[in-house]
């Protein structure tokens, strides 16, 4: 996600559907949004995503920290998916 954030890969509707529970869920088989914009009043932890908001286009974001690589349940397959459309290759 990094990469993309960095590299500003992420275009408005890509912030919005990655804010979506379901689009979550459908895409990367996680159980919460993959992000979720900072509030005020959120400091720098929120349970459920990574300490520290990154900047996405001028606002602040959590990125999801529930992921998982188990044999019963990895979500790299579906992450590694999406980024490799997102990058084109």
């Amino acid at each position: 996600m990094h990469y993309l954030i960095e590299n500003d890969l992420l275009d408005k509707n890509d912030i919005y559907l990655l804010q979506q529970e379901s689009y979550s869920k459908n895409i990367f088989d996680i159980q919460y949004p993959m992000l979720k914009k900072a509030l005020p009043s959120d400091g720098n932890n929120i349970l459920r995503y990574w300490s520290g908001p990154v900047l996405i286009k001028g606002s602040r974001y959590f990125i999801c920290s529930e992921w998982y690589e188990q044999p019963n349940n990895n979500d790299r397959p579906f992450f590694e998916a999406w980024y490799r459309k997102k990058l084109k290759f």
